[in-house]
């Protein structure tokens, strides 16, 4: 399969320079988010002492059910709220934004991890998922195209792109990530052409799902480079980036030796870096945070207030406590453990595969993330050759083609499958392994009966 560019208008602005205003780069929603009117009221009384509060219409902390709460972590250590908090974990999440300390860790991370060298802003997400939504709804407008894998995340090609009429670009990629010069020429061809350019690049630069891939550094500049001279946002999703196992590193890397995100080689402001706590900790949680340009990031927390009057108090609130109590020296230890264990399963199935599936199959060993991208051998066409065999094998996996930007096409073949190593035990990776490789012996055996 591959992905070609859809009809569109418009021009290559010609030369990388830094974003002043952003409201060019809005939809009709996104210009449309302003402050509520009594959040503008409010604001006139800042700093006034001893004001008697009747605006808001937050019910009585008396009235709430809890009245401690405690946690107990997987290492015996114990997480214990105070009685302010347990009071702030019941009530309306008031600042659109996020609870205001753990905003404030969340900017400290921020700063200590990626740097950004272009101004910005942080604020608390209900997760990525929903935050990418928002995003991409305060960037575009019904028709308006965005850049991507040939292969992407799945969510976006059936639950985002295409309820909301965005058009997905598909480009060249391979094991480093989207080829700089494929992704160039493809803008350069369009603007001849005088059809309308992306407004977005989106990517998962880690881990990338579903290929699995991670983008180097220089090849990262390259990309953020040609975003800048053709003037497109890069969304950057990054749920994987605390879960890096290289092959080769010394030692798992923890949380201080991840390497530079896009945001941190960000000196146009052009960067929207969403970073959650799902794969981190856990994806229940369904918190996380966004850094984008102050203006961009403004107009996303009106967005998430009108949505949802902000993202999970009572979880943010734990969480706070639990990262305070942790420490950086603990955080790192945390990534630290859930490293190994993501690379024990990673490389259980890679030396499993090479024992079964030589021949049968050709794949990468991931160094992060939770996926093996395969390409069927053996003869062969698509992944539904192969679904009766995998129900009589008792295995299964993601068919590619729901990755495809232009999703499962049925007069074209699609011999590559998604694999998530991380929601199975080792035994049962080796198990699962060892039935697909009996899937495509017998597909084997039968293609050469005929």
């Amino acid at each position: 399969m591959s992905g070609s560019a859809p009809e569109a208008n418009g021009s290559c602005n010609g030369a990388g320079h830094a974003i002043t205003d952003i409201e060019k780069y809005l939809s009709t929603d996104g210009r449309a988010r302003q402050s509520g009117s009594l959040s503008k009221l409010i604001f006139k009384f800042t700093g006034i002492p001893d004001v008697v509060g009747f605006h808001g219409g937050l019910p009585t902390a008396e009235a709430f059910p809890f009245s401690g709460i405690k946690f107990s972590l997987v290492d015996g250590e114990q997480i214990s709220l105070s009685s302010d908090q347990v009071k702030a974990a019941q009530q309306y999440n008031v600042k659109g934004d996020g609870y205001p300390p753990l905003q404030t860790w969340a900017e400290e991370a921020v700063q200590k991890l990626h740097a950004p060298p272009a101004d910005h802003a942080v604020s608390i997400t209900t997760g990525s998922n929903h935050a990418l939504d928002i995003v991409l709804g305060l960037l575009l407008d019904r028709g308006d195209h965005v850049l991507t894998e040939e292969f992407t995340y799945p969510h976006m090609v059936d639950s985002i792109t295409g309820p909301r009429g965005y058009q997905l670009w598909g480009v060249s990629y391979d094991n480093h990530g989207i080829i700089p010069e494929a992704m160039d020429q493809s803008l350069k061809q369009a603007a001849a052409e005088k059809r309308p350019l992306p407004k977005v690049l989106y990517t998962v630069p880690i881990g990338q799902n579903p290929a699995s891939f991670c983008i180097p550094a220089q090849r990262r500049q390259e990309i953020y480079d040609v975003c800048s001279r053709h003037d497109l946002l890069i969304v950057e999703d990054d749920p994987y980036w605390a879960i890096q196992f290289p092959a080769h590193s010394d030692g798992e890397l923890g949380v201080h030796r991840l390497g530079e995100s896009f945001l941190s080689m960000d000196t146009d402001g052009r960067v929207v870096r969403l970073d959650s706590f799902a794969k981190m900790l856990a994806p229940g949680l369904r918190v996380g945070w966004l850094t984008a340009h102050p203006e961009l990031t403004a107009r996303f927390s009106y967005a998430m207030h009108g949505s949802c009057l902000g993202p999970n108090t009572f979880m943010q609130v734990v969480l706070h406590q639990m990262l305070m109590q942790w420490g950086w020296e603990g955080l790192d230890r945390h990534c630290k453990r859930i490293q190994g264990i993501y690379r024990r399963l990673a490389d259980t199935f890679h030396e499993t595969a090479q024992e079964e599936l030589t021949g049968l199959a050709e794949w990468e060993r991931p160094e992060a993330g939770m996926f093996v991208w395969l390409k069927f051998l053996a003869g062969v066409h698509d992944y539904d050759d192969l679904l009766n065999l995998m129900l009589e094998q008792k295995v299964t996996a993601a068919p590619g083609s729901i990755c495809h930007v232009e999703g499962p096409q049925p007069d074209v073949g699609c011999p590559w499958a998604r694999i998530c190593f991380a929601a199975v035990t080792q035994d049962q990776v080796k198990t699962g392994v060892q039935r697909l490789a009996k899937v495509l012996r017998k597909y084997q055996a039968a293609q050469q009966t005929r």
